[in-house]
């Protein structure tokens, strides 16, 4: 088998499960989005719908990361990334889940 991600055995009460934790950038530790910015994206797919990260990203008017916030939200379960789109990039379509 030929994966690209570099995966590790997490201990779990049901035995060992994978982790791609260092490799998937939703899956890892998430960051204290700011309230500005954090409503700005919630606003710009609630008024617009789904769009490509690209797209959301050049909307976003911030002194922090948007990228970063983007992937803490999905984290979080308010925004998701379209599954298919594996590895994340510009053209991945970024939803709404609220």
């Amino acid at each position: 088998m030929n994966d690209r991600r570099r995966t590790t055995e997490a201990p779990t009460e049901h035995g060992a499960e994978p982790l791609r934790s260092e490799c998937h950038p939703v899956r890892s530790r998430g960051r204290q989005v700011p309230l500005d910015l954090r409503l700005q994206i919630q606003r710009i797919l609630a008024d617009e719908g789904p769009m490509t990260l690209d797209r959301l990203l050049r909307s976003l008017v911030s002194d922090s990361d948007p990228a970063a916030a983007v992937m803490s939200l999905c984290r979080e379960g308010l925004l998701e990334l379209d599954p298919q789109s594996d590895p994340v990039g510009p053209s991945t379509v970024v939803r709404s889940r609220t």
